[in-house]
Formats: structure tokens, sequence, C-alpha cells
């Protein structure tokens, strides 16, 4: 039975990795890359309230703000998407990250960190709609699901393993994790500038034939679903950071750094494994 389990198994990574096209796995270790190097949204209250001094009700207006600035980012960086290109798009995002949490990690005035933090969240986010939009592009509508559900398993992966590795770095100053997650983004950059074209589909007067969407529910952008899941999508990770404060007193004053990256990469686990095991029993159907 141990034979056959493991027969399967393989398989079934066999059929969950091949297939899919070679811009797509580019794209996807530019989604592991930037997860990996993702430290200043883990570790921003404590940088705050640890190594600017600064109070947790000014760590929370901070989070809000850099919330803020992600929510903006979903609007303007899709209407950016269609109309600039993804690619254009991602390496301004990219590099728009990299300088902005550069000066974040450099900025000790009040005012100077609120809108650091904002500009953080708005281009961190800035990138999402167009790698979204050059993910259907680039994968036959067949392979959507597998692809998606691979690079949403390399974005839990990822932010597991950076604030993981954050806690053991940040004990040597929360600086460091700043520099590192800019780099991470100038490395996504390259590796998008020279690994991935353009995807965008080329404007014909609406004459050409439209590609057939795969089957499932359908979500219009007009269509109240879609404004639903906007909505929601919007609201969740402002309502999440609003823990960040609270953790950040606890963390730092009961146990050491390294801990609050375990703690941080503890609900990563979950999604993970269960995006694994639902894209397994997919293809035992």
């Amino acid at each position: 039975m141990t034979t056959r389990t493991a027969r399967r198994l393989r398989e079934v990574l066999r059929q969950e990795f091949h297939g899919l096209p070679g811009a797509y796995w580019w794209l996807w270790t530019s989604t592991l890359i930037n997860r990996l190097g993702s430290f200043v949204a883990t570790f921003l209250a404590l940088h705050i309230t640890v190594d600017l001094g600064r109070s947790a009700s000014f760590a929370g207006l901070v989070g809000a703000l850099y919330g803020l600035g992600g929510t903006a980012a979903s609007v303007v960086a899709g209407v950016a998407t269609d109309r600039l290109g993804r690619r254009p798009t991602i390496l301004v995002a990219q590099s728009a990250t990299a300088a902005a949490v550069v000066w974040l990690a450099l900025a000790r005035d009040a005012a100077a960190v609120a809108v650091c933090a904002c500009l953080c969240g708005f281009f961190v986010n800035a990138s999402r709609p167009a790698l979204q939009a050059m993910m259907i592009d680039i994968v036959p509508p067949r392979d959507r699901v597998r692809a998606y559900t691979l690079n949403y398993w390399a974005t839990n992966v990822g932010l597991g393993l950076s604030a993981s590795a954050a806690g053991a770095v940040a004990h040597h100053g929360y600086a460091f994790l700043f520099y590192g997650q800019a780099a991470a983004m100038v490395l996504c950059a390259a590796v998008v500038f020279a690994k991935l074209p353009e995807s965008r589909p080329e404007e014909d007067g609406g004459n050409a034939p439209r590609r057939p969407s795969p089957p499932g529910p359908r979500a219009l952008p007009g269509s109240p679903s879609a404004r639903f899941w906007g909505t929601a999508r919007s609201w969740c990770w402002p309502s999440s950071t609003c823990c960040w404060p609270p953790s950040s007193n606890w963390l730092t004053s009961d146990c050491p750094s390294r801990w609050s990256g375990t703690a941080e990469a503890a609900p990563t686990v979950s999604p993970s494994a269960s995006t694994a095991c639902s894209s397994w029993c997919c293809n035992c159907r």
C-alpha cells in the first residue's frame, strides 16, 4: 500500500508541474522571490515600536496607511495594467517598491514614516493585477486552475519562509529586513525584465474571435459578484493589520525576535497545506 501511495503521489506531482508554459515558471519564480523577501509587512510594527520608539497607536495608524495604499493600488494598477501593459506595470511597481522600502528604513520623522508606509503598501500591491493578468495571458484556459493553485502555494510558502528567516535577521536590526526586501524586489524586476515579454493582447477593434473562457462561474467587471470580491479583498488586508500593535508589544516584551518570525509564519502553513491537498483532490477526480 505504501508503494502504491508513493507511486500515486509521484504521478500527481508530475501532472501538477508538467505541461505549463516556460514563461509561467519565470512568473512563478518571480512570485516566490517576491514573497521570500516580504519582510516589511511582517515586522513593520516592531520596527516602529522598537527601533523608532513610537507608540502602539502610531504603529496601528501606520498599518492602516499601509493597507490604504494597498487598497488604492488594486484600482490604479488595474487600470495601468490594461492601458500601459503588464510588463511595464510590474517593472515600475517592483522598482518603486525597492526605493520606497529603503526610504522607509531610513525615515525617522513620524510624517515621513507614515507617508513611506502608505507608498510601500501601494507599490507592494501594485504588481498583483499585472501578475494575475499576465498569468491569464500566457496560460491556456485548461491549465489556469492548476497555475493559480501553484502560484498560491508559492505565495504562502514564500511568506512562511520569509517570516521565519526574518525573525533571525531581526535580532541584528530591523533595517536589514528592509534592505533585504529591496534587494528581492530588484531581483524580481530583473527576472521580469530578462525573461518575460509583454503579454497584453493586441488591440484589434473587437473583430477578432474571443478566446473561450474555461468552464465555471464567471464574474464580469461590473457584476455584483465582482464588486463583492473586490470589496472583500480590499478590506481583508487592512483588517488583518489591526493585530500588529498589540502583537508587537507582546512579542517584544515576552519573546525574542526570532519567535516573532515563527509566530507570523504559522498562519501560512494551513493555506499552503490546504492548497496542496485541494490540488491533489482535483487530480484524483
